[in-house]
């Protein structure tokens, strides 16, 4: 929670001094800075869909600083390009911060020149002290070092089911889900897209004992979905209507 606290204090000074180049001028200090956002009362956050993961991003913000309001918009990352293209055209910026895979920002917003240095503006309380960052440095995903700054990591689940038509000892290896009974019964999150799909095809990808020859059986299966909402994925598992969902 300590290190998406101090992410959200980056987006609340984003929204306040409108760039991070705004900001790298400026002289306000961080007490400075905490008024502002506390008279603007509310920061705009693009994040990950989820109950937990909403809720992991805004509860210890919000107790620290219970006068500025988090709106914690949650999206797939093939959503968020879209939307912000659509502010940036229209000239209305209502997105502070912006929290997603490193596809997201990769692929669609560094080519696209669509985000800001966030250097500049890791002031607040700590950010500054690389000895409570892990690993002692700031870790960046874009070869400039500059715009996609990695805070945290997790374990990913590979698919999810629904218990009360699929079992545990059905599974032991990736290969189990080329058996026929699955047919018409899984759905996989478009690959084409940023996503769990698009990591678990890199997965079988390059893995010595799946590879093409996997995938080229999986992808091929008879009545195979690939949506690219997660939430009508975990919506076909709980109903039954595609009890294996690969990568939401």
């Amino acid at each position: 929670m300590f290190l998406v606290a101090r992410i959200f204090l980056i987006a609340m000074s984003l929204a306040l001094l409108g760039s991070a180049g705004a900001l790298a001028q400026s002289s306000q200090s961080w007490e400075q800075i905490l008024a502002a956002a506390k008279k603007e009362g509310v920061v705009s956050v693009i994040g990950p869909q989820g109950s937990e993961t909403r809720d992991a991003l805004t509860l210890a913000f919000q107790k620290k600083y219970p006068d500025i309001r988090v709106e914690l918009q949650s999206m797939a990352g093939n959503q968020i390009g879209p939307k912000l293209f659509n502010e940036l055209a229209t000239g209305r910026n209502s997105t502070d911060l912006l929290i997603t895979g490193t596809t997201t920002a990769l692929e669609t917003l560094v080519p696209a020149k669509a985000a800001a240095p966030i250097k500049p503006v890791l002031i607040g309380p700590n950010t500054r002290d690389l000895s409570k960052w892990r690993g002692g440095k700031l870790t960046f995903s874009d070869d400039a070092q500059t715009y996609n700054l990695v805070f945290s990591s997790y374990v990913k689940a590979p698919f999810i089911y629904n218990t009360n038509l699929v079992s545990a000892n059905d599974f032991k290896s990736w290969k189990d889900l080329l058996d026929p009974k699955w047919y018409g019964k899984i759905t996989l999150k478009d690959p084409l897209s940023a996503g769990g799909g698009l990591g678990n095809s890199t997965l079988w990808y390059t893995h010595e004992s799946l590879g093409k020859d996997f995938m080229r059986k999986l992808l091929t299966q008879k009545d195979i979905v690939m949506p690219r909402d997660d939430r009508q994925m975990l919506d076909f598992a709980a109903r039954g209507k595609y009890p294996i969902a690969i990568g939401p």
